[in-house]
Parts: structure tokens; C-alpha cells; sequence
């Protein structure tokens, strides 16, 4: 049976996952905007950018993947 306090805790990890999206989200805002300079490694950039959109994607996809059912935070089978 599904209580209270384990929807509370789903709730919580769902926000979770959330606002850490939210934030890379944000950092990518940033890095979009960065001035690039003689010291900016074009090679690191690019991959801090893939690997910032990749974990955003999976992160969201966690949530609101809505046709996978072993998603256990996936906010349409909550």
C-alpha cells in the first residue's frame, strides 16, 4: 500500500530532480553567454556544454517520460 509519508518522499525526490535540471538548465543559460578568452579551451567547453545538456535531458526524462512504467519517479504514474 502506498502511505503518505511515500508519497511525501516521491514528492520530495521528484522536486529534487527538478531543480537540479533547473540549475543545469541555468549553468548552460550561462555558459552560452561566457566570453571566451585566449585561456578558454575550446575542447573542455564543448564537453562541459554536451555533458551539462545530457544530464538535463535524462534528468527530465526521469520525470515526465510518460509510456515507460519502470520509472519509478515518473510524475504521470504518480
Amino acid at each position: 500500500m502506498y502511505s503518505k509519508s511515500d508519497l511525501a518522499r516521491d514528492i520530495s525526490q521528484i522536486w529534487s530532480i527538478y531543480t537540479n535540471s533547473y540549475e543545469y538548465f541555468n549553468c548552460l543559460k550561462q555558459l552560452k553567454n561566457y566570453k571566451k578568452s585566449e585561456y578558454t579551451d575550446p575542447r573542455f567547453m564543448s564537453f562541459v556544454i554536451y555533458t551539462s545538456w545530457y544530464v538535463l535531458i535524462i534528468e527530465l526524462c526521469k520525470v515526465y517520460q510518460n509510456d515507460n512504467k519502470s520509472q519509478h519517479f515518473n510524475v504521470y504514474g504518480l
